[in-house]
């Protein structure tokens, strides 16, 4: 299971956007800025966290009270999620089987990535299937590279 380890580790995410036909990036969902963090562990767990590092902070100091344009804002700029894997290299997909996420609607579902290595295995480039956003069909597109400890 060489391909296995090759996805093994913690990665740092580089960039997140939907790209339309002519691959020019058309959106940054989660800001030009955007922070993530990827892990796929050896016994086939994973997590994935994807923020704008340029939230407003909340007026109430408890995470539990935001008002309704704080939450309705700051949701839509951060999206988390855990799970386990599974990998598939004849199809170049690597699929999340998501137990527990911010998106309610993508608990128990499973969430198909395409993959793609670069850089020596140092950067890890995901696919989603093309969604529509807005008039557009656009392809999401996170690039990942491999924290080194």
């Amino acid at each position: 299971m060489e391909y296995k380890s090759r996805f093994i580790g913690t990665w740092r995410l580089k960039e997140m956007s939907l790209r339309g036909n002519d691959d020019k990036p058309v959106v940054f969902p989660n800001g030009k800025n955007a922070i993530g963090q990827l892990i796929y562990t050896q016994e086939d767990i994973m997590s994935a966290q994807i923020g704008d590092p340029d939230r407003d902070q909340h007026a109430n100091n408890d995470y539990r009270y935001p008002s309704q344009e704080e939450l309705k804002k700051n949701y839509s700029q951060f999206i988390s999620y855990f799970g386990s894997y599974e990998i598939f290299p004849a199809k170049r997909l690597v699929v999340h089987n998501i137990k527990m996420s911010l998106y309610p609607n993508w608990v128990g579902t499973k969430v198909k990535r395409y993959y793609e290595f670069r850089d020596g295995d140092n950067t890890l480039v995901l696919k989603a299937t093309p969604i529509k956003s807005g008039d557009n069909l656009v392809e999401p597109v996170l690039i990942w590279t491999r924290l080194i400890l």
